[in-house]
């Protein structure tokens, strides 16, 4: 039984297709939905006139859309793996050479400490990540993809490539690699000059 009162899905369901259950309430901060309600037209300028607003020249507002609508496409995408947007990212960062504390994982994601633990905790009952002693300091427990978390990543890496292709399906390959830039412009170089 799982902390919802459900029958836990066998392992190899949240692995592949069919397995939307498993997808649902991974986390409580996870857009939900289809993406193809209101968040998906006003994306693309295509609901209410949104475009020829005021706040639609304000480019913190558009990034907080954008991204909205990036997390609704990752999401759809990533729940044949039992994943989504938040728990894909800490999966990830897991499976770094450094394997991350839950403290770096949420300052790194700007999640709350408490929501970071109760991803960790998920995935880590789902067999795809674990907590590690740090090599060092063994007080410090670093969280560390398991071999099978390291290959759920791989696959699930493709579907949220596939996702980045429906979000920005208005720019061309030279367009996406400029805003990417742009993006780590923007949030690498304010992070190395916050001190």
């Amino acid at each position: 039984m799982t902390d919802r009162g459900e029958s836990k899905p066998p392992k190899a369901d949240l692995r592949g297709p069919g397995s939307d259950e498993a997808a649902r309430g991974l986390d409580e901060g996870s857009a939900r939905g289809s993406g193809d309600g209101p968040a998906r037209g006003l994306a693309h300028g295509s609901a209410s006139g949104l475009e020829s607003t005021e706040i639609a020249r304000d480019a913190v507002f558009l990034l907080e859309k954008l991204g909205a609508v990036g997390t609704l496409d990752a999401n759809r995408e990533l729940r044949d793996f039992g994943l989504n947007a938040r728990s894909f990212s800490v999966l990830s960062l897991a499976g770094e050479e450094s394997a991350p504390t839950q403290k770096a994982l949420a300052e790194m994601l700007t999640l709350d400490p408490s929501q970071i633990v109760a991803l960790v905790d998920r995935l880590q009952g789902e067999g795809l990540v674990e907590r590690v002693p740090d090599e060092r300091d063994r007080r410090i427990r670093r969280v560390k993809a398991t071999r099978e978390g390291n290959e759920v990543c791989r696959n699930a890496r493709e579907r949220i490539f596939r996702a980045q292709r429906v979000t920005l399906s208005e720019l061309d390959e030279s367009e996406v690699r400029q805003l990417v830039a742009l993006l780590g412009k923007a949030l690498f170089g304010r992070a190395g000059s916050a001190g």
